[in-house]
């Protein structure tokens, strides 16, 4: 099962709605005559790109031997309250070893980067058609106190999931940025996918929840018409 995002209405009827549910929006359906308003499940691209790069950072580390430590004071450990605090502020993106991630990925626009940045790798919203009975399931949250042996306050909630779903997530590149990536964010690149694709990597899976992964494949194909790599 897996949601994203936190839409307002359930997508079937329930005897009690779930609390939390999946996002939907209308989209014009251009090929009914005459067209005409669709819900749709929306999945997007935004949320994809936030479990990727997460994953990519890592990746991106590990082949050029970047480590938590080497970016952390070396006298943490003698220090105590705010300045931990302050210490543990350090940001990748502002660290030049990560410029690579930045021009691929972009960066949103803050105190520290007037302009922003769109980036090199664009991914697609995705929308799916409203799902069956079949395709839903209500999981049911608790969290038990244990002092009172009762539910603990506010930890009693259901979401909402989708199963049996598959998604086509489309990604696309110019192949002359493509070809200027570093050499070790490439194959970070295709590290990720790969986690994604084997159940390595969450999407929508609130894994802590209990929820499931996604498994399926990585294709790759460069498109006639614009001569861009597609993953």
């Amino acid at each position: 099962g897996w949601r994203i995002g936190s839409g307002s209405h359930p997508l079937t009827h329930y005897d009690k709605d779930p609390d939390l549910t999946a996002v939907t929006e209308n989209v014009v359906d251009r090929a009914a005559s005459p067209p005409r308003l669709r819900k749709k499940v929306l999945v997007p691209a935004s949320s994809i790109k936030g479990a990727l790069v997460h994953r990519l950072l890592f990746h991106f580390s590990r082949r050029k031997g970047i480590w938590a430590e080497d970016r952390l004071p070396k006298n943490l450990k003698s220090l105590s309250g705010e300045q931990v605090d302050q210490a543990m502020l350090w940001s990748w993106q502002d660290d030049p070893d990560f410029a690579p991630i930045i021009q691929l990925l972009g960066s949103a626009k803050h105190s520290g980067n007037a302009n922003g940045l769109a980036g090199a790798l664009y991914i697609d919203d995705i929308y799916l058609d409203m799902p069956n009975a079949k395709q839903l399931a209500v999981q049911p949250h608790n969290a038990m106190d244990s002092f009172t042996g009762g539910a603990r306050n506010r930890m009693l909630f259901s979401e909402e999931l989708l199963t049996n779903q598959k998604l086509s997530i489309v990604m696309s590149m110019e192949q002359r940025c493509y070809e200027a990536l570093d050499k070790d964010l490439q194959e970070a690149l295709h590290d990720t996918l790969e986690d994604l694709a084997h159940g390595r990597l969450a999407l929508g899976a609130a894994a802590g929840r209990g929820h499931g992964f996604f498994h399926g494949s990585v294709e790759h194909f460069t498109a006639p018409n614009s001569g861009g790599v597609t993953e």
